[in-house]
């Protein structure tokens, strides 16, 4: 998974991949879910618009909601769980756009289904466990997207 890359990008260069984009088509409207940041600084929660992070109302103690890809203004990234609005606020100057992102693939440049990889996010949560996907102990797992 982290060797998966575009034509010219070595995959000692890939530190993160994920799903992304998580959208459902309903109804009346079409809904994103979860937390962007436009290039533009427009913050954008479950399709709507916030002032700031204080109006983010966090991940709950379940965790269950998507981690986020940040494109940091030094032009790296990183996958980031923001738990608390305050932990987005610190990490905003910092991050020139967020997408949700419902599954981390790569995580610290290892494939979280190849490896045992934890997050550096409060206490180590293991990302993936291939042999159990339904696993809700872990941040990947199938719950997150409605399937158990």
């Amino acid at each position: 998974m982290a060797d998966m890359v575009p034509a010219g990008i070595a995959a000692n260069k890939v530190v993160a991949k994920c799903t992304a984009g998580p959208m459902t088509y309903g109804k009346d409207t079409d809904a994103f879910y979860h937390l962007y940041k436009t290039a533009d600084g427009q913050l954008w929660f479950t399709n709507t618009k916030i002032s700031g992070a204080s109006e983010y109302p966090g991940i709950p103690k379940d965790g269950e909601r998507y981690a986020s890809f940040c494109i940091k203004t030094n032009g790296s990234v990183t996958i980031r769980w923001f738990y608390t609005s305050a932990d987005l606020s610190a990490a905003l100057p910092y991050c020139k756009a967020i997408i949700a992102a419902p599954h981390p693939l790569v995580y610290d440049s290892k494939s979280v289904f190849e490896n045992i990889v934890y997050s550096t996010d409060y206490g180590n949560k293991r990302i993936a466990d291939w042999s159990d996907l339904n696993n809700s102990a872990n941040h990947y797992h199938d719950k997150i997207f409605g399937l158990k």
